[in-house]
């Protein structure tokens, strides 16, 4: 039984980047943590996907001060002091989505796979996928989120090194999705309102979750788990 330590900048992301992913993992009988650095409590949603543990490490943090990382990386080495950690579930450089608080999961990934001495894969959105949420928005007559410029910065799918199908889990990734859209903070929020729309319209969209390289090799225990 192998140890991943997942990363997340809210509560939404657990299930919106990674939820098949954990569900995967636990199912097989690996043993997940997962850590959040703003908004609500994650436990009750990470655990609905199979976590062991999971827990908000950013209160009392300014994330925009210029050693926030620093701060966050010294409280997940010690929320995981008891765990021998075989994984790491970061973000990738553009965090995600271009939003501060994400980059701070990708930095705080790096620093604690170099303290822990463990591999890290990171969590991404296709250059695909954005597309094609895009044109739904422009469909629906939403704004899109994205400038041109920020949407050539993702990466296309051909460039991702893991693909991770959600259909095995996805009845357990959509409700964790339904249940985090009921929290307090931002993420969450844009989540519901994301949500209001018909599973028809919106599940398309969440059919794979992609990792790209971080840093070491990743473990054939999570490799296994792409297409």
């Amino acid at each position: 039984m192998a140890t991943v330590l997942a990363l997340h900048a809210a509560v939404a992301d657990i299930p919106l980047l990674t939820g098949s992913t954990i569900a995967r993992l636990t199912e097989e009988g690996h043993r997940v943590i997962a850590a959040t650095f703003t908004g609500d409590e994650p436990a009750a949603v990470a655990n609905s996907l199979g976590a062991a543990r999971a827990e908000n490490l950013g209160h009392g943090i300014d994330l925009e001060a210029s050693d926030a990382a620093a701060q966050l990386a010294d409280r997940v080495v010690e929320f995981a002091s008891n765990e021998q950690i075989d994984l790491i579930l970061g973000y990738d450089s553009i965090g995600v989505v271009h939003e501060a608080a994400h980059v701070l999961v990708h930095e705080v990934g790096d620093a604690v796979a170099e303290r822990l001495g463990a591999p890290t894969v990171e969590a991404a959105i296709s250059r695909e996928l954005v597309n094609r949420g895009a044109q739904v928005a422009k469909t629906l007559r939403k704004t899109v989120p994205f400038s041109e410029e920020q949407i050539a910065q993702f990466r296309p799918k051909a460039e991702l090194a893991y693909d991770i199908p959600t259909k095995r889990t996805f009845d357990r990734k959509w409700d964790a999705m339904k249940a985090a859209g009921g929290g307090s903070d931002q993420f969450s929020q844009l989540l519901a309102r994301g949500m209001r729309f018909p599973k028809l319209v919106v599940s398309p969209l969440f059919q794979h979750e992609y990792f790209g390289v971080g840093k070491g090799e990743a473990p054939a225990f999570f490799t296994a788990l792409a297409k």
